[in-house]
């Protein structure tokens, strides 16, 4: 799942982990054909200088919202605050895997053990899937002859449904699922005591199945992408077309993780299931291991293995995704 928020364009862990480098946020390259679309929409005015704080970087923090962001219009401003939220859902997916990381890195252990035999370095071996998938593409593909390059071109951003109003070709409801979708597998009702909770909660739809609340921001929620660690000759999730958008590696920083399509059966709104950037193994302990068609725990140990292999034709396709998202 894709949070283009912001990121740092030298080092490749996530944001939040920094707190005295300065942050650069930037424009990601998604291809050969376009070369620049926004991972972030506007980038926030720096403090304004006064004679009051120059000098002291401790009395521009002092600074109110207002002064700080006059330069902004209310709709900057709520695209700015629902990037604010985004970040605090990604914020509190990482603090769930961080606090259990000594009991994901067993169950992942212990997994590679009972289908691999106890004789293998369990340990050697996860280290190298970790990597594997740290190191992997991240895509977004998409039909060619239904996307709007034009507009694509024009804005220089790829927007999600909210944005859209609906995703295309789909039905004029479809935000609603996905909304309550969303709402339970980022336990965002956990997050109703931040500041920023308006600028990402729709407050329900209306009739017209737009959403209720006039402070919500499309910002706030995901752009989805696929996590194409076989290197799919059409990316990571074919399912949504055979072209595809290949994204910057710094972007995987601002991501979460979920081994199976988050509107899918198998993830089954379990929150638990989702890790971030630096949880890797939360990924390998929950990963699919179909018996016909596409394992994806199988094609991860192989790969660390050294061994070569054809990726099954059921990588990227199906309801389910059959892919990691």
């Amino acid at each position: 799942m894709l949070k283009p928020i912001c990121y740092s364009g030298s080092v490749k862990v996530p944001e939040y982990l920094e707190t005295d480098k300065e942050k650069n946020v930037g424009r990601t390259p998604l291809s050969s054909d376009i070369q620049q679309v926004k991972n972030v929409v506007e980038d926030v005015p720096p403090f304004p200088e006064s004679g009051a704080v120059s000098g002291s970087v401790s009395a521009a923090y002092r600074l109110s919202f207002d002064e700080v962001f006059c330069g902004l219009s209310n709709e900057e401003r709520k695209k700015v605050y629902g990037r604010l939220f985004g970040k605090q859902v990604l914020a509190h997916i990482h603090s769930r895997c961080q606090r259990d990381a000594d009991i994901i890195r067993e169950k992942a252990l212990r997994r590679i053990s009972r289908e691999c035999g106890a004789e293998i370095d369990c340990a050697l071996l996860l280290n190298k899937m970790v990597d594997i998938l740290q190191n992997a593409r991240l895509t977004i593909n998409f039909n060619a002859a239904k996307i709007d390059f034009v507009s694509l071109l024009k804005n220089k951003e790829y927007l999600n449904s909210y944005a859209l109003g609906c995703r295309p070709g789909d039905l004029p409801a479809y935000n609603v699922g996905r909304d309550s979708v969303e709402t339970k597998a980022f336990e965002l009702e956990k997050l109703a005591d931040s500041p920023y909770a308006p600028y990402g909660q729709t407050g329900g739809f209306s009739v017209a199945y737009t959403p209720n609340s006039k402070t919500f921001s499309p910002t706030s929620r995901p752009i989805y992408a696929a996590l194409d660690f076989l290197n799919g000759e059409n990316g990571g999730a074919s399912a949504y077309g055979k072209s595809f958008f290949e994204l910057n590696d710094n972007v995987k920083t601002n991501c979460t993780f979920s081994p199976f399509d988050i509107y899918g059966h198998r993830f089954g709104l379990d929150t638990s299931k989702l890790s971030t950037f630096c949880h890797m193994e939360n990924l390998i302990a929950s990963c699919q291991n179909d018996f016909f068609g596409y394992n994806c725990f199988k094609s991860l140990v192989k790969m660390a293995k050294g061994e070569k292999f054809l990726a099954h034709s059921n990588y990227g396709t199906g309801y389910e995704g059959n892919y990691i998202e």
